[in-house]
């Protein structure tokens, strides 16, 4: 069933998901609870489970954390690209010294994957 929920549904909601990562946080309650109603039907989980319970249960991150790691691979991806970007750091100059907010997302970010996986294990 896992298989099911990864092919059809979980590449929904990552799709874009740099994208979606500036939607209000009403859509993007709306985005994990999806998530988490299928993930509670796939596991037999009761609804009256907890949103982070049916998470830790079937080992998948939250929404949110996968849409910050899109959005930092995008931007590396970018940054790295630099004569081929969409964000090309002489029209972008930001890109050249990313805002410290920027930087503690993504070290925050890569602290919850590690502790997900660690969890995991």
């Amino acid at each position: 069933m896992m298989q099911i929920y990864y092919a059809l549904l979980r590449s929904k909601l990552d799709y874009a998901a740099e994208l979606i990562d500036s939607a209000s946080p009403t859509q993007k309650k709306k985005l994990d609870d999806v998530q988490t109603k299928a993930l509670r039907i796939i596991l037999g989980l009761p609804k009256s489970t907890a949103g982070e319970a049916v998470l830790m249960e079937a080992g998948e991150p939250p929404l949110q954390l996968r849409r910050d790691l899109a959005t930092a691979k995008f931007l590396i991806k970018q940054k790295s690209l630099a004569t081929n970007s969409l964000l090309n750091s002489e029209k972008e100059p930001w890109l050249n010294y990313p805002s410290e907010a920027l930087i503690k997302r993504a070290e925050n970010t890569l602290a919850e994957l590690q502790k997900l996986r660690s969890n995991k294990v």
